[in-house]
């Protein structure tokens, strides 16, 4: 099987299940437990934690474990931000934000939602102008890559006018990282969220950066761990084997930037050469440099999903969040995108082990997927 859904998740390194592995051998392992074990098990978590905020530039900002990116996203959605204001949100989000923010919507708080050009940018003068209004928002939330097209924004500008109106800003950073240097305190980021599985880390834990000071409410109660502000036992194999991945993905990360977009523009320019037709959305914008999102017209998408299972090759047409779902991008409906190119999106998303060879293939079977779905609608006809 070619994997080519690496944004769905990564597979795990090695290395982070042999440091998983020797913590999970040091014995049990309750970081709330007063004696020499628990002592010693704090540490460890704590030595993580400081870890990834180094790893990060994070050094105005503390670590806040949570099960994910999803648990981190509902956390600041429904408890980050005061006043009376509206939430703003993308119109591109992961499901998990534009889901909390609906239920913020369901009980009472307003909710504005920021409009994307064909290339899937956000409106940047459009919030400036939402910033200056009374009230102003309780907080902006907009994705630092977009997990369907790969689409970056530039970070930095959107948090700096949210810093000067003293509107929280948060970003989730689950896409980008191991992919694209990140400097948290410098992007001017209130809150920065992050899932280990996205980087080749374990699945089941992530985290909510935020900056010092900056008032949340608790996300879950019933215990004392990390400040009251989440009950629960932290599991601190998973939190060194998420520590040891940053380490990992961050280690030489300009060489395999170089491999990863080399290989993905491989994989597009060889489709294109033989499926002339064939659309590369938000190809004139920074993308992550492992991701394309493309279109086939008139070929539906879930019949070239199961096609190109049958030859062996994983890939998504979206959000593994919302694969159950029948519905075209809401990611591409809000950039624009004509409906016969909806009905025929892929996703397609390697990492920092496919190879040269793998790409190589994966066009020839792409290719004879897309001839034998034509032929057959030819024969149909």
């Amino acid at each position: 099987m070619i994997y080519l859904d690496n944004n769905a998740t990564t597979p795990i390194t090695p290395e982070v299940l042999d440091a998983m592995r020797a913590d999970w051998l040091l014995g049990p392992a309750n970081p709330s437990a007063q004696h020499r074990i628990g002592r010693s098990a704090k540490l460890r978590l704590e030595d993580a934690c400081d870890g990834m905020l180094d790893c990060l530039s994070a050094s105005d900002h503390r670590f806040l474990l949570t099960s994910g990116g999803t648990e981190a996203n509902n956390w600041v959605i429904g408890n980050l931000g005061q006043g009376n204001g509206p939430i703003v949100v993308s119109q591109i989000e992961h499901p998990s934000i534009l889901a909390a923010a609906r239920a913020a919507e369901a009980r009472g708080i307003p909710v504005r939602y920021l409009p994307v050009d064909a290339n899937g940018i956000v409106d940047l003068p459009l919030l400036q102008a939402w910033l200056a209004e009374t009230p102003k928002p309780r907080l902006v939330s907009i994705m630092a890559a977009n997990n369907e097209t790969g689409v970056i924004q530039t970070i930095a500008p959107l948090a700096a006018c949210c810093n000067d109106a003293g509107v929280p800003f948060h970003s989730d950073l689950s896409q980008m990282l191991g992919k694209l240097p990140v400097a948290i305190d410098q992007m001017g980021i209130t809150a920065a969220t992050i899932a280990a599985h996205k980087f080749h880390g374990p699945v089941g834990v992530g985290g909510l950066i935020l900056r010092r000071h900056a008032p949340i409410s608790p996300l879950l109660v019933g215990g004392a761990q990390q400040l009251e502000h989440r009950a629960g036992t932290e599991p601190t194999a998973l939190v060194v084997g998420m520590m040891t991945a940053i380490q990992q993905c961050l280690n030489d990360l300009s060489t395999k930037q170089t491999a990863m977009r080399q290989r993905r523009d491989a994989l597009e320019t060889g489709l294109r050469q033989q499926i002339p037709d064939l659309v590369v959305h938000s190809a004139a914008v920074d993308r992550l440099p492992q991701t394309t999102c493309f279109s086939i017209p008139h070929i539906d998408r879930q019949a070239l999903l199961m096609r190109f299972d049958f030859e062996s090759i994983a890939c998504s047409t979206g959000s593994a969040c919302a694969s159950g779902s029948s519905e075209p991008s809401h990611v591409l409906q809000a950039m624009g995108v004509d409906s016969s190119l909806l009905s025929s999106s892929i996703r397609l998303s390697g990492s920092i082990f496919t190879t040269n060879s793998e790409i190589d293939t994966a066009i020839s079977r792409i290719v004879r997927c897309c001839n034998k779905l034509r032929n057959h609608q030819d024969v149909e006809k």
